[in-house]
């Protein structure tokens, strides 16, 4: 291992024991309490990930879930930036809900975090699958990003939020210090209102809403002010002044310190809230701390963090699904990387289990800036409670729950996590995809699917035939497809293969198992050449020609499998490449397996911001008993 290299991980492992020895201090959980009590208010039980350097953390992956890339950051000059360089740097995600479109929001600034200039961005879908081109949600220069961007009032009305500018001579956005927040309806048709001040508002800003005409805007925007734990998201209390939670204040806390890691990593950054079955609020912040409430959030149990919930500087998502089960979706390090992003789920929002990752790819960074380190999928958020109307965010939640987040401060992206949330005994395999209609919506599949490199249902417009198609046109990353099935110590899968080209691209399928093994490797090159894994060792099975499709079946049992192509055996009896006592899904990717992080470059890499020559994949016929 290299001198540096080892450095840096010695380095992490001391800061996260550090941090997770400070953060112990304040972990003030009694086991003697009952379950969802203010002492006692939530628990994780179950597996915890492996090595802070792998991109899934070695845990399995969660099924039907659709990871879509909305916002590809570019530094090539275009006409959304006036002609000048694209902005790299994007973060600060939310999510609304609003007369039959889902709305994702997020902050862009040209290559450094909270630094001007800076925009607040924008796009709608009205399937959460294919996004309209990013607008502006407030003109750019008059609005900050905040920890939240919607709210939609009882009257009906849909409001849209952003941090007021501090000053014509600020440099730097600073989380601590958005006193003044703009606010702008969002009509029916989607239209956004005129700019008016919410909160604190100062001789320069635009009017305070008391002054709008508009009866309905003005009652909605009263009933923002009075949503305290709408408010309370914003770091700290600091918009609600005497309304904010004691404990925001030091002199209520033993020894008169917050408790976290240091006076800037503290109890009360990014607060979400959920409501569990009895009516009881619970709120959850970075760092993992807990605390709930009993009468709406007008008075907090002190905050905790719960045992087994272990999470880090990355935000932490909570919420009711549809199906009355609850979801904790966040990144499972303290400190720590922000990566993977991963799930558990609880029947009664107390008692959480079984966690399965959403996100776990981490591509290249493409571009440096300032605190870009935090690699990974990160600052996760869902449609909060208050983010939509009923029958919009019922189109969308009643078999899904929605999320968003960056991945390297540079892109967005939208998880798709089909409910109920990780199902426990997958049915056998049998998919051919023919009941499907085209598009990216792949039922049963875990799918990464960047917007250079797409996944979805493609149809044969000769035969009709449908299957799964992957592409590849990005020069620095992939598009994937995994398919779970009950995991077994033996057993066979078969599915159908097509290259559309034989000249370049790359097609790599596994077989994987626990512990992040992948005990069955096969590749195809980028110069017609099929591969295999033997033990460990590759062995040369043979060629493939573009456009012909191959029949593959792959028989697993003891550490041993044989592959067979159109009914001829390639291998018989080959070891496993990795150790694995079960198999439990086969994955599909377009180019070589990541099996750790790449290090944040020391000079933006070239060849990042155009696309490359187009391979394609299709995949048909998966069976597995």
């Amino acid at each position: 291992m290299p001198i540096k290299e080892s450095f840096t991980r010695t380095k992490t492992v001391y800061l996260g024991i550090a941090c997770s020895l400070a953060l112990s201090v304040f972990s003030h959980v009694n086991a003697a309490d009952a379950p969802g009590s203010p002492g006692n208010p939530l628990t994780y039980e179950g597996t915890q990930p492996e090595g802070k350097l792998f991109p899934d953390g070695h845990l399995p992956f969660s099924p039907d879930v659709q990871n879509i890339q909305i916002y590809r950051c570019n530094r090539k000059p275009s006409d959304f930036f006036d002609g000048g360089p694209g902005y790299t740097y994007s973060h600060h995600m939310d999510m609304g809900a609003w007369k039959g479109l889902l709305y994702a929001a997020w902050d862009i600034t040209l290559k450094d975090e909270d630094t001007l200039p800076t925009r607040l961005l924008y796009a709608t879908s009205d399937d959460g699958f294919h996004w309209s081109e990013p607008k502006d949600l407030f003109p750019p220069g008059q609005g900050w990003n905040l920890r939240f961007y919607f709210y939609h009032a009882s009257n009906d009305t849909m409001l849209a939020f952003a941090a007021a500018p501090r000053s014509p001579e600020a440099k730097k956005i600073s989380e601590s210090k958005k006193p003044t927040i703009y606010v702008r309806e969002i009509d029916a048709n989607h239209q956004l209102g005129p700019l008016w001040t919410l909160l604190k508002p100062r001789h320069s800003d635009p009017p305070s809403f008391e002054k709008c005409p508009d009866a309905k805007f003005v009652d909605a925007c009263r009933e923002a002010i009075n949503n305290r734990p709408l408010l309370e998201q914003e770091d700290y209390g600091q918009l609600l002044g005497d309304r904010a939670m004691k404990w925001h204040n030091a002199t209520n806390w033993p020894g008169g310190k917050i408790g976290g890691m240091s006076k800037y990593w503290s109890f009360g950054k990014a607060m979400c809230f959920y409501h569990r079955q009895d009516g009881t609020l619970v709120s959850l912040c970075k760092l993992g701390f807990v605390s709930i409430s009993s009468d709406g959030g007008d008075t907090w149990s002190f905050p905790v963090i719960p045992d087994g919930l272990v999470t880090g500087t990355g935000k932490i998502w909570g919420q009711r699904t549809f199906d009355d089960r609850y979801a904790l979706v966040y990144n499972p390090w303290t400190p720590g990387p922000r990566f993977p992003l991963v799930e558990a789920t609880s029947d009664d929002g107390i008692a959480f289990h079984g966690m399965s990752v959403i996100h776990g790819e981490v591509p290249p960074e493409r571009y440096r800036g300032s605190a870009k380190g935090d690699t990974g999928p990160q600052y996760i958020r869902g449609v909060a409670e208050w983010a939509g109307d009923a029958d919009t965010i019922k189109k969308f939640e009643q078999n899904a729950m929605w999320l968003i987040y960056s991945i390297n401060k540079e892109d967005i992206w939208i998880s798709r996590v089909a409910l109920p949330v990780a199902p426990d005994a997958p049915a056998p395999v049998h998919d051919t995809f023919d009941d499907l209609p085209v598009g990216p919506r792949v039922p049963n599949w875990h799918i990464y699917s960047p917007m250079w490199a797409r996944v979805g249902i493609a149809k044969d417009p000769q035969t009709d035939n449908k299957y799964l198609e992957l592409t590849d046109s990005d020069p620095v990353d992939y598009s994937r497809a995994i398919r779970t099935f009950a995991a077994s110590g033996s057993g066979e899968i078969s599915f159908r293969l097509q290259a559309g080209q034989a000249d370049h691209g790359r097609m790599e399928i596994d077989l994987l198992g626990e512990h992040g093994t992948r005990p069955v490797q096969i590749a195809l090159d980028d110069q017609g050449n099929l591969a295999a894994s033997d033990g460990g060792q590759s062995k040369q099975l043979g060629t493939y020609s573009p456009n012909s499709w191959m029949k593959f079946n792959i028989q697993f049992k003891d550490g041993k499998f044989t592959l067979t192509r159109d009914g001829q055996v390639l291998l018989k009896d080959a070891g496993f490449a990795e150790s694995s006592p079960t198999v439990y899904a086969i994955s599909f990717r377009t180019g070589k397996y990541r099996a750790t992080v790449t290090p944040m470059p020391t000079v933006d890499p070239s060849g990042t911001e155009d696309m490359v020559a187009t391979s394609t994949y299709r995949i048909d016929d998966v069976m597995q008993p």
